[in-house]
């Protein structure tokens, strides 16, 4: 099956101000796509209207040529799940309950979960490296231990496409890295990933594709090595940057080194 994510012409935000303004773009199927940009850019609100989160104001978003909002609500939900910016534990459940709320479009709200959902469950925390934790409390767990137990919830869910809102947030920079490791993983086995990253290195090292975002407008999108360039992130951030190769990937790396 195709996953083919676009939007045309989309606008949102809320209440009367608008956040995204007139966006148009297309999520490479099978690839990595990083949302990038400066603060109040329209990163997030971009990646809520695409996980039909927030209905826009004016455009469409097609999921292989079908209006999202023509789908049920179980039915989306199998097709591409959506990960928050800091989602809240709620107290008393343990990672395994959490988890298991990835399997909401398959087993419904108040269904006993299957063998199949208890499978997906246990190969999620396999996966996301939180398999010892399944029966600890959820509350317990560090940064991010708790960010693979949210990973993994969505992975749970066990959809073709995964939107991911900042999830190395408030994590260190070893933590950051494990996390964005696990997610290059994930797309090398099949899911298209979009998600919205702040580090511009880490941009340009685990995307391959980019779309950079400045006042809720695209300025600039494409392949990841392509495009991102020095020029492009004066534009868009108005910084200095020099481009570092990656000795290990190859790959250009921007370094910011002055505001212009």
């Amino acid at each position: 099956m195709t996953n083919s994510l676009t939007c045309t012409e989309v606008s949102a935000g809320y209440g009367a101000e608008l956040i995204v303004k007139d966006v148009t773009l297309e999520i490479p199927d099978g690839k990595i796509t990083a949302l990038i940009g400066p603060n109040g850019s329209g990163k997030s609100t971009l990646l809520k209207v695409l996980g039909r989160q927030l209905t826009p104001v004016s455009g469409g978003i097609d999921l292989d040529g079908r209006r999202i909002s023509d789908f049920g609500a179980r039915q989306f939900a199998r097709r591409l799940s959506f990960l928050p910016q800091q989602p809240v534990v709620p107290e008393g459940m343990t990672v395994r309950e959490l988890i298991a709320f990835g399997r909401y479009p398959y087993a419904g709200a108040f269904a006993s979960l299957s063998e199949k959902d208890h499978a997906a469950i246990a190969q999620a925390a396999r996966q996301t490296g939180v398999e010892e934790f399944l029966d600890v409390d959820a509350m317990a767990l560090s940064g991010g231990q708790r960010q693979r137990m949210w990973i993994a919830m969505t992975l749970a869910q066990d959809t073709d496409i995964m939107l991911l809102d900042e999830p190395t947030t408030f994590l260190d920079p070893a933590h950051q890295l494990a996390i964005l490791d696990l997610v290059q993983e994930l797309n090398r086995k099949g899911r298209t990933i979009v998600m919205v990253v702040h580090d511009m290195a880490h941009a340009a090292k685990y995307s391959d594709h980019v779309v950079v975002l400045r006042d809720g407008r695209i300025v600039e999108q494409g392949p990841t090595q392509e495009t991102l360039d020095s020029e492009l992130i004066r534009r868009a951030f108005g910084i200095s940057t020099l481009m570092v190769e990656d000795p290990k990937t190859g790959r250009n790396l921007p370094i910011a080194y002055g505001v212009e």
